[in-house]
């Protein structure tokens, strides 16, 4: 629906321009912006007024969507490659140069095959910690700061409404200590590999008494629950009175690979204090919420997208498991192991990335009027090339949406919800 509304407003403004004295637009935007518009620089330079202003912010967010989305659909299109190379796609069914077509057949075949695993009694066991990413108020502040004449961003600096807001902090934290990825010594949360101590459930070796679901032999039966309650040769899916190498739901009392979360009320933090600090260090960034100005749809618009392009991720946790017996079908049961752990930290990466850029840009799309009509209200010229920044966002967004909901399609076929989802066209 969104697109026809869209290339309505396009043809309309394109009569404009050619009154304006504009025989065609032959060639794309070279042909008639000049040094403005174009898909590898974004705009050039209208002046300093309020319609050049936000023109030029417009058409730079255009420029940074045509080329973070280009990155996206290719890199999309390689690890659903590598994917379905490994589980035994045809290479027919993933043409070169189609990420869309591509990741849908790996998907296709991921359902086919995990019916297959069903039917034998054998269950792949897929668990995954999301990426969380930030956006930074510096970067809004900036973009803001040149789309917007009237705007001081010193008096009304961008806020993380709905979110947290953390800072690297050595003084004074008081929230959540996340810590760099690696940490030798971590009392708290453990989103990635815990070795030692687990309060709480562990999924993984368990060197003491396992109590729960073991994933292998266990040399102990509770008789009424029919739970291991001894030790576990495989995998510990529960308590662990001893030492956990693994996931740990709980707290973690020992080495942590990844994403270690440590509560603190007013010591020093050396990763990302997600709270308040006495001593603020750059750079301040915004989790789980919106950066706001009160700025116009137009620049608002422009740099929702620009924070997008800038926002940093964490890297996924992916544990891959198999229960039942898999003799019948191990050479699947194996290559499913070994791609799975090579390429869904990246295929989860990118579905979640994706997700940021769309969930950004739904407000450029929608702003297109009001960045055409300020391109008009400033010259032909930047008319024209608010027309060529429009048909290549259209263009664009259509192959974009389809290769997100392919990618995330794959995801999902493993029972992995990222909740991401393309614009429908």
């Amino acid at each position: 629906m969104r697109s026809m509304k869209v290339w309505s407003l396009l043809a309309g403004v394109a009569t404009v321009t050619l009154l304006a004295g504009f025989d065609c637009i032959q060639g794309g935007s070279q042909a008639v912006c000049g040094d403005g518009f174009n898909r590898a620089t974004g705009s050039g330079e209208f002046g300093e007024t309020e319609d050049a202003r936000r023109v030029e912010e417009f058409l730079d967010a255009v420029a940074r969507f045509d080329a973070e989305a280009t990155t996206l659909i290719g890199q999309a299109e390689d690890v659903c490659r590598a994917i379905g190379q490994d589980i035994g796609v045809d290479d027919a069914d993933m043409p070169v140069g189609d990420a869309a077509t591509t990741c849908t057949a790996v998907s296709e075949k991921m359902q086919a095959d995990m019916q297959a695993f069903q039917a034998a009694d054998v269950e792949m066991i897929v668990e995954v910690a999301l990426p969380e990413c930030t956006a930074s108020l510096d970067v809004a502040a900036e973009c803001y700061a040149r789309c917007e004449a009237e705007l001081d961003v010193e008096v009304t600096p961008p806020t993380c409404t709905g979110g947290e807001v953390y800072v690297g902090c050595d003084v004074g934290c008081r929230g959540e200590c996340h810590l760099p990825e690696v940490t030798a010594e971590c009392h708290g949360s453990c989103e990635g590999t815990c070795t030692g101590g687990c309060t709480g459930s562990c999924t993984g070796q368990c060197s003491g008494a396992c109590q729960g679901w073991c994933e292998g032999e266990c040399d102990a039966f509770d008789r009424e629950t029919g739970e291991c309650v001894g030790t576990c040769t495989g995998t510990c899916h529960g308590e662990c009175d001893a030492t956990c190498e693994g996931a740990c739901y709980g707290t973690c009392e020992g080495s942590c690979d990844f994403g270690c979360v440590v509560d603190v009320e007013g010591g020093g933090c050396e990763g990302e204090c997600w709270g308040t600090c006495e001593a603020d260090i750059e750079p301040i960034r915004c989790q789980g919420g919106d950066v706001q100005v009160d700025a116009s749809v137009e620049c608002e618009a422009a740099c929702e997208a620009e924070i997008a392009f800038e926002a940093e991720c964490t890297e996924p946790y992916v544990f891959i498991g198999f229960v039942g017996d898999t003799e019948a079908l191990i050479e699947l049961a194996n290559a499913y192991a070994a791609t799975l752990e090579a390429n869904l930290p990246a295929l989860i990466d990118l579905v979640v990335q994706m997700g940021v850029v769309i969930e950004a840009t739904v407000d450029l799309v929608e702003a297109f009027g009001g960045g055409v009509q300020a391109a008009i209200n400033l010259s032909a010229k930047a008319a024209a090339c608010a027309i060529d920044a429009v048909s290549i966002t259209v263009e664009v967004d259509i192959e974009f949406s389809a290769t997100v909901n392919a990618t995330a399609s794959v995801a999902t076929s493993l029972d992995v919800d990222t909740g991401v989802e393309g614009r429908e066209h």
